[in-house]
């Protein structure tokens, strides 16, 4: 599974645009993200918390190692 996160910078001339532009998008209709929600939900209930803090690290960039 490879998800892409953009990250947009508010001091960006076009930020605005930009960030209209996301906020348009009808995500309840994109197959690919339903199921990488599904996919990630089913790591979740598998593994717990090892699998959070992993999503964390990965999609927040943060070197979490514990849930406290």
């Amino acid at each position: 599974m490879s998800i892409t996160i953009r990250r947009l910078d508010s001091s960006a001339p076009d930020f605005a645009r930009e960030l209209s532009t996301l906020l348009a998008f009808e995500a309840s209709t994109d197959d690919a993200i339903e199921t990488a929600v599904a996919q990630i939900l089913r790591e979740v209930k598998a593994r717990g918390d090892a699998a959070v803090l992993e999503y964390t690290n990965r999609f927040d960039r943060v070197n979490a190692s514990s849930m406290a």
